[in-house]
């Protein structure tokens, strides 16, 4: 008696993120539905044209971020305060990192050219509306035909 192996077909690279530094991609599969995605390690994935795609969308919307904020920079550590204790007002979320497996928010600030890296737990507390903000611009939804 055969049976019928199943097949995954990477469909959309939808987010990455780096683990103990190993890239790992959030992958939607041809076929299945969203609430199938799995984050997969690089080095199982044989998509390179889509992980090129994804990697240049993500290039080009950094660079479009840039250039909303020109001149801001990331304070290098051993500068003096950091975040909330600088005592600004945040004005945008540029972006979040889990790399130390922790969730930070890059938070841009308003009167000032730098940006600092803030936990997520201080962010909710204190800047709930820019982190709801920040999420919601990055849902995406996806409409399927029903049959």
């Amino acid at each position: 008696m055969m049976t019928e192996e199943t097949v995954y077909e990477v469909e959309e690279i939808q987010d990455k993120r780096i683990v103990k530094g190993k890239t790992q991609y959030w992958i939607k599969w041809r076929n299945f539905p969203v609430s199938d995605n799995t984050w997969e390690p690089e080095d199982n994935l044989d998509c390179p044209d889509l992980i090129a795609t994804y990697e240049a969308h993500v290039k080009n919307s950094a660079q479009e971020n840039k250039e909303d904020q020109p001149g801001a920079t990331i304070a290098p550590a051993g500068t003096g305060p950091i975040g909330f204790a600088r005592g600004l007002k945040p004005e945008k979320i540029m972006g979040a990192t889990d790399a130390t497996g922790k969730l930070y928010y890059l938070i841009k600030w308003e009167n000032s050219d730098r940006c600092d890296l803030v936990r997520n737990t201080e962010c909710r507390e204190k800047c709930p509306s820019l982190v709801i903000k920040f999420l919601e611009d990055r849902l995406t939804w996806k409409t399927y035909n029903e049959s």
